[in-house]
């Protein structure tokens, strides 16, 4: 009657100890659930470890190799036991096998990245990261420099690449001044070692700091020729960068006693141009003439 329905409803089965005796019944727990505290005149606490339980569909037959773990092993939670990956794989299957994974970065054995004496990567101040964490896939975690270096390595401590003009600071503070940024070695131990470089065809370099660059447009073989075609040379007056577009022409007086004066001087003789030309090119001297000195 009623009092059965107490236990059932707890899902166990009423018993009555002494059937001379009123007010003795109690509920008890129905297999595989466990006693905790019998229940007098109400429901008893009963245990139920579901991974232990023997039923058809319990741990010993689905989990395999894998552990078995009961989160709640309360008689009313049923169907909440998980298989579990052993160490150093991971993965949880709800009551079903787990598909385990193996992070080799994180897996403590012998022929993985921790040696036993330290992590392989860490030890070199590097990451570990792998690539593919299916237990079935081995061999995937590699080493990577940290940044601003850069580098990786499968397997083993990767070789480090540092380039200090990678940095977005160091670009920047030769890119405004219009020049490029230039790092000598990228061995990660040769730091402050870059250079701001003028850009061509102006010249100039400067240790971690804009350069003060010079150009002599005269250098420039265009405005070289521009020159020479005319006879005369090219000077730039102002070479340092940012005066641009000042060179100019410069005639060159020729005097032709100052080149050829040995052969007056050879005689006991004065050499005189009576006019000095300007603008000529050696190779073809205007005429010159000796003058005997008198008596």
């Amino acid at each position: 009657g009623a009092i059965a329905r107490v236990c059932a409803d707890a899902g166990q089965t009423c018993t009555d100890p002494n059937f001379a005796v009123t007010g003795d019944w109690e509920c008890a727990c129905v297999a595989p659930a466990t006693l905790i505290l019998k229940g007098a005149q109400k429901p008893a606490e009963c245990a139920l470890d579901e991974c232990t339980a023997t039923c058809a569909g319990c741990a010993g037959t689905v989990c395999g190799e894998q552990a078995c773990e009961d989160p709640d092993t309360s008689a009313n939670s049923r169907h909440d036991w998980m298989c579990v990956c052993k160490a150093p794989e991971m993965g949880t299957g709800l009551t079903k096998p787990a598909v385990c994974k193996l992070d080799e970065c994180t897996a403590q054995c012998g022929t993985c990245a921790n040696s036993g004496a330290g992590h392989v990567c860490s030890m070199q101040g590097q990451t570990c990261e792998d690539k593919d964490v299916d237990a079935r896939a081995t061999g995937t975690w590699e080493c990577k420099c940290k940044a601003p270096s850069y580098g990786a390595a499968v397997g083993a401590a990767a070789t480090c690449t540092l380039d200090e003009c990678m940095t977005e600071a160091n670009q920047e503070r030769c890119a405004m001044e219009g020049q490029m940024c230039m790092d000598p070695s990228h061995d990660p131990a040769s730091v402050g070692d870059w250079t701001c470089t003028c850009a061509p065809p102006a010249v100039g370099t400067a240790l971690m700091q804009a350069a003060a660059c010079v150009l002599d447009e005269c250098n420039v073989m265009a405005n070289t020729e521009t020159c020479a075609a005319a006879g005369q040379v090219c000077v730039d007056p102002a070479p340092e960068a940012g005066a641009e577009d000042d060179w100019e022409s410069a005639t060159r007086e020729l005097n032709e006693c100052e080149d050829t004066c040995p052969t007056c001087a050879v005689a006991g003789q004065a050499c005189e141009d009576p006019t000095r030309c300007a603008c000529a090119p050696r190779g073809r001297r205007r005429r010159w003439r000796r003058l005997r000195r008198a008596g």
